[in-house]
């Protein structure tokens, strides 16, 4: 009889099999195997992109190749990406609809090697900055616009 006490709705760590800890929107392994952090976080970071072209990977040689794993909710196999970091390579499986998985990493691991993409993402949300010949002639069209109704009346 499941124990709704003990029993969690959390996905299994796909490693370890052990149950993975809620750490805000991602989920870590207590045994610390890796992390997935859902689809909605990874475009809140990144966009809408993939993984795997925003990124250059990182030398083969170093990484740790991604064993086979398969998507926390789809069961659909994961396609491994290789992002650089300062003296390593991040192993990481992407199912584009889902999440991604982080091999023996975090999301701290992931931001570091998203770095530049992240920084760029925040950019874009802030939408370009106006130039002061611009905020004038907005200025410019609002005044007649004003004129053209004062006169109206």
């Amino acid at each position: 009889m499941p124990d709704p006490y003990r029993d969690s709705d959390a996905p299994a760590c796909p490693r370890c099999r052990s149950t993975l800890v809620v750490a805000g929107t991602d989920f870590t392994c207590p045994d610390g195997c890796g992390s997935w952090l859902p689809h909605r976080t990874i475009v809140a970071l990144i966009g809408d992109r993939r993984l795997g072209t925003v990124t250059n990977n990182g030398p083969y040689w170093r990484a740790t190749a991604l064993p086979l794993t398969r998507c926390l909710v789809c069961r659909r196999e994961l396609e491994a990406h290789y992002p650089a970091l300062e003296r390593q390579v991040l192993t990481i499986g992407d199912c584009p609809d889902h999440g991604a998985w982080i091999e023996a990493g975090d999301r701290a691991a992931f931001e570091r090697a998203y770095a530049s993409t992240i920084a760029n993402q925040a950019r874009s949300a802030l939408g370009p900055k106006p130039t002061l010949a611009n905020r004038v002639a907005a200025l410019e069209r609002r005044v007649a616009e004003l004129e053209a109704q004062l006169r109206r009346r």
